[in-house]
Parts: C-alpha cells; sequence; structure tokens
C-alpha cells in the first residue's frame, strides 16, 4: 500500500472513531444539549442556517431521494397542509405548544390528529415497540 492510500485509510479510520465519539457524547449529554438549544433559540437558528446555507446541495438531493422513496407520504402531507388548518391544542396532553400532525394512515390522507412534539414523539417510540 503507498503512502497516500495508507493516509487515505487512516483518515477514514479516524473520522469514523471521531463521529462515534460525537455519538457518544450527545447520547450520554442529550439533555444538557437540548437545554441549551432551548436556552439560546437565536443561537440555534443562526448555527442551522449556517448549515443549510454550507450544505445546501446535500439537503436538496437527500429531500428529492425522500419524496421519490415515500410519494404517498408527501402527497398526504401536501394535501393536509394546503386543506386542514392545525387544531389549537394536542388531542392527547392538551398543550398548545409545539404542535404537529399525524397521519396513522397515509393512504387516508386528509385523517389526521394534532399531536404536540413529545406526544407524536411518544406515540411513535409505542408504535416501533
Amino acid at each position: 500500500m503507498n503512502r497516500k492510500a495508507y493516509h487515505h485509510e487512516w483518515y477514514l479510520d479516524y473520522r469514523q472513531r471521531e463521529l462515534q465519539k460525537a455519538k457518544e457524547y450527545y447520547l450520554t449529554n442529550r439533555e444538557t444539549i437540548l437545554e441549551k438549544r432551548r436556552e439560546h433559540p437565536e443561537r440555534n437558528r443562526k448555527y442551522c442556517r449556517k448549515y443549510q446555507q454550507i450544505h445546501h446541495e446535500t439537503l436538496l438531493k437527500k429531500l428529492r431521494e425522500y419524496r421519490l422513496k415515500y410519494p404517498e407520504k408527501v402527497r398526504a402531507y401536501s394535501l393536509v397542509a394546503d386543506h386542514i388548518p392545525f387544531a389549537s391544542k394536542c388531542s392527547l396532553c392538551g398543550s398548545k405548544e409545539r404542535l404537529e400532525r399525524h397521519h396513522s394512515d397515509y393512504s387516508k390522507p386528509l385523517e389526521v390528529v394534532t399531536l404536540c412534539q413529545t406526544c407524536h414523539s411518544r406515540l411513535h417510540h409505542s408504535l416501533a415497540h
């Protein structure tokens, strides 16, 4: 193996190790990280905008791939966005913050339930297990 190939292989291995460390750090410090994001929403928005500008092409490519992979979901989201207003509160807990819509069946795109982000996550987690 020549020196250039060795260096490239070493770099790829190093990058994988660093990504794994970052994932482990996030998992062990998740609540602290999320709390800091909530404490500094403007700083978080700036970071997200900068990330989107830097990775614009990659994000567009992923969006196109998602649309091709899940056309039924995309159609359902579009129909709901155009025809059904958000309910004023979560159907499960009554919260009025961070509301989302949930489709239990994408073949019935106009049948949605309004849930807060917490209840929506819990619902998907319970469906997965």
